[in-house]
């Protein structure tokens, strides 16, 4: 169960900074080419948080399933 609690909290730590990142690219997107800056919020953040939110979910998943191999063995 410990693990499963620091697991969850590394994934919700690292959205976090994700997301910081994300927020900081939109802010400099805004300020000095304002003209990209719906292109970056709606089309290129969208899709690249998915894709790595998903991505650390298959990490997630092949850490657990390793730990699970490991115990049985």
């Amino acid at each position: 169960m410990e693990k499963r609690i620091i697991g969850a909290l590394s994934g919700v730590l690292i959205l976090f900074g994700i997301n910081i990142i994300r927020l900081i690219t939109l802010f400099l997107t805004g300020t000095y080419k304002s003209e990209y800056f719906e292109l970056m919020h709606i089309e290129i953040w969208q899709a690249l948080f998915i894709i790595l939110a998903l991505m650390l979910f298959v990490v997630w998943l092949s850490i657990a399933e390793r730990t699970k191999q490991s115990e049985v063995i």
